[in-house]
């Protein structure tokens, strides 16, 4: 294979998160340039780009800063170090994530992106649209949602009065969208890699004729991919065992590259909310906070609460179909004594067993949904202690 940082490649799987790297191009976000249908490296032209923006939205947030001091220091000191707080959140959560999809793991980024091709041409489903259909049209819906969010509540600050409320809307709505933006993306990668995988268990299944029941959350139906799988796959002659080697293989690279991102957002969030719930409490009491600044708070932590409850789910559905290819790997060692599918199932269990999948934030906790719950109890027990010093104080 051609080295792809020095000539075009043509990646058919990037085309289903097309509007993806259109919205991130403007955004001065993506990883890899993606253009033409033709995978290229970020060029220092568009490297340019983002350290210009990085710049303007550094100025503005020293304004916001400023125009903080100005109203808030003098009449509360609490609620100007909270907005301040907060303010910080979001302006170096833009920063790192800006930084680290642009100026690292450059080249790491685009074998990456070559490897998910690589995946469907070795699974023979590079040339079937009909896997990438219904996550093509997701894709679009989610990211013209997303922009139309930051359209939307853009123009909204320009309602208010106050130039501090303009100005800080528009300059923290612009970044946190495209932090929202680029971990969307992300989920929806897991989403892919489930699907692979769901596609590999359908393999199985249909040889044996095995039901497969959907879970409730299920986002891409299991009978859809059995039909799919069931046009030009066989399990005797397919090699399932080489598709789950390449697929995990991927997995484990994604994680490598994306783990930065999850570890910032769940840091954003939990940090987030408590200083946006002490906002709210001095606000309250000091009668400093009005109605709108509430709504824009609550937009800002529902997006990102949002995010994260979509990641872990697809996360939890990428192990959930693990689990399943588990399962059908047993019933085929019970089903065939000897021969080919049992060599080939064995070798599934052993590459299972051998490097168990999850999405591992640098072994500190892993992505699934009792993350969530996990959140939830942190956030819940911080803000009643915060509750308790407000009103026991």
């Amino acid at each position: 294979m051609s080295n792809p940082s020095t000539k075009d490649y043509p990646n058919k799987v990037l085309e289903t998160f097309s509007f993806y790297y259109k919205l991130k191009f403007l955004l001065a976000s993506s990883r890899v340039s993606f253009s033409n249908k033709c995978l290229r490296p970020i060029t220092i032209y568009q490297k340019i780009y983002t350290v210009s923006f990085l710049l303007l939205f550094t100025y503005s947030y020293s304004n916001i800063h400023q125009l903080v001091s100005e109203f808030y220091k003098d009449r509360n000191r609490n609620m100007y170090l909270c907005s301040v707080g907060a303010a910080g959140i979001h302006y170096f959560a833009f920063i790192f994530n800006m930084i680290h999809v642009r100026f690292f793991n450059n080249q790491a980024n685009v074998n990456f992106c070559v490897e998910l091709e690589e995946i469907d041409r070795s699974m023979n489903i590079d040339k079937f649209d009909d896997l990438n259909s219904i996550l093509r049209i997701f894709n679009n819906i989610t990211a013209g949602l997303l922009l139309m969010t930051l359209i939307c509540l853009a123009s909204i600050t320009f309602l208010d009065d106050s130039f501090l409320t303009t100005i800080t809307g528009v300059t923290v709505t612009t970044t946190e969208v495209t932090c929202v933006i680029e971990l969307s993306y992300y989920s929806n990668l897991v989403v892919f890699f489930a699907i692979r995988i769901r596609f590999v268990n359908s393999i199985i299944a249909n040889y044996y004729n095995k039901s497969m029941e959907d879970n409730f959350y299920s986002f891409y139906g299991k009978n859809k991919v059995r039909t799919i799988a069931a046009k030009n796959h066989e399990f005797n002659t397919c090699d399932t065992d080489i598709y789950l080697t390449k697929i995990m293989h991927g997995f484990a690279e994604f994680q490598k590259l994306y783990q930065f991102q999850f570890f910032v957002l769940c840091a954003k969030t939990v940090v987030g909310i408590i200083i946006y719930f002490q906002i709210v409490l001095i606000g309250i009491k000091a009668d400093l906070c009005g109605y709108f600044e509430v709504i824009c708070i609550i937009a800002f932590v529902a997006s990102n609460v949002y995010v994260l409850s979509y990641i872990c789910l697809g996360c939890q559905i990428f192990l959930d179909d693990i689990a399943e290819t588990r399962q059908l790997c047993i019933f085929t060692l019970g089903a065939d004594n000897y021969g080919p599918l049992r060599r080939k199932a064995s070798m599934m269990i052993k590459i299972l067993d051998t490097d168990p999948p999850k999405f591992s934030v640098y072994g500190m906790f892993n992505i699934e949904a009792r993350f969530l719950l996990k959140m939830f109890h942190i956030t819940t027990m911080l803000m009643v202690a915060q509750l308790q010093f407000v009103f026991l104080g």
